[in-house]
């Protein structure tokens, strides 16, 4: 029989203060069994505080980001043993958060390090989002292929049934 695999989202985190440190949300996800899906967007990890880009606080503080290259090794000793997946800098908002192939690669590399094997995206530059497929896809092809060498699946979020369809038509899913 199969077994599902059950992932606490960080996501869950921004709608209330946190009194404990990342490490600690980590051990305690750990103790249950879940995995985690990251979410790469944060104020403070003592105590852990993350955010949305979008909020108007966000933009007027400003905030760290997990998938920056400098927080790898961190992420490797916190997440060994542990299973988890991220969600994308992006969220649909125009303009888009990240558009670039090296933007999307950072992306990818962090996920790969620290053993992650799923990206949930709502975009992969403007020709591939969660709405639309355009016939202009070179980023979008050049990200999927990159995912796929490093062992990384991109998940298009909340897309329309069309764009989906679309989507995987062009990439053999």
């Amino acid at each position: 029989m199969k077994k599902i695999k059950y992932y606490t989202s960080l996501w869950n985190y921004i709608y209330h203060d946190e009194p404990q440190s990342l490490e600690e949300v980590v051990a305690q996800v750990r103790n249950e069994g879940f995995g985690v899906e990251l979410w790469p967007y944060f104020f403070s990890l003592k105590p852990y505080r993350p955010t949305l880009q979008t909020r108007p606080i966000s933009i007027k503080r400003g905030f760290n980001d997990l998938f920056d290259i400098t927080y790898r090794e961190q992420l490797q000793d916190l997440f060994s043993g542990v299973e988890t997946s991220w969600h994308s800098r992006g969220t649909g908002e125009k303009p888009l958060k990240i558009s670039t192939f090296q933007e999307h690669a950072q992306q990818i590399d962090t996920a790969a390090a620290i053993g992650s094997s799923i990206i949930s995206v709502h975009d992969i530059g403007y020709t591939l989002t969660n709405t639309q497929v355009t016939n202009n896809v070179t980023v979008a092809n050049q990200v999927v292929e990159y995912a796929t060498t490093r062992g990384i699946t991109l998940a298009l979020e909340t897309g329309s049934f069309e764009a989906c369809l679309k989507a995987t038509n062009k990439y053999q899913v």
